[in-house]
């Protein structure tokens, strides 16, 4: 698994604080740190209203991954954790980079170049109206002019 020495702990009840998470984990091995991540102070709030997830990050490597198989899908005061390898910084693996906010959107696809054809002889859609317009009316003419030509006077 690597030298990733960090968790990330997903599934935490919303009043659990930093040391209460250390505290648990340290069962495992020895915790250098432990966080819980909490909402942005609000008016009223001291800000102590957990998002529900949080990391803690071993001294050990070895201690992270004993981690997972031990503590994965225990219950923390009656919620059932998740617990993964948290991501190296660049790398897209193990739990998913969480913004403080909101996942940051995908990038736009990148642009296709489309080659430029010639247009000097392609026909301009208003020049394709004009020119079927001008071939109706050509034909309606000799139209007329066939028929009058062909007319016989009409007896009485």
């Amino acid at each position: 698994m690597g030298d990733n020495c960090e968790v990330f702990v997903r599934n935490l009840p919303l009043d659990l604080l930093a040391p209460e998470l250390e505290s648990v984990f340290a069962e495992v091995g020895p915790v250098k740190k432990a966080s819980v991540i909490h909402h942005k102070k609000a008016p009223g709030d001291g800000g102590q209203t957990s998002r529900g997830f949080g990391f803690v990050k071993f001294a050990v490597a070895a201690d992270a991954e004993e981690c997972i198989r031990q503590l994965h899908g225990t219950k923390i005061r009656g919620r059932a954790i998740s617990v993964e390898l948290t991501a190296k910084k660049g790398a897209a693996a193990g739990a998913k980079a969480i913004d403080a906010k909101a996942a940051a959107p995908a990038p736009p696809p990148a642009a296709v170049k489309v080659p430029v054809q010639d247009t000097v002889d392609a026909p301009k859609p208003a020049d394709i109206l004009a020119k079927k317009m001008k071939s109706k009316k050509a034909t309606q003419k000799s139209s007329a002019e066939d028929i009058a030509a062909n007319a016989q006077p009409v007896r009485e």
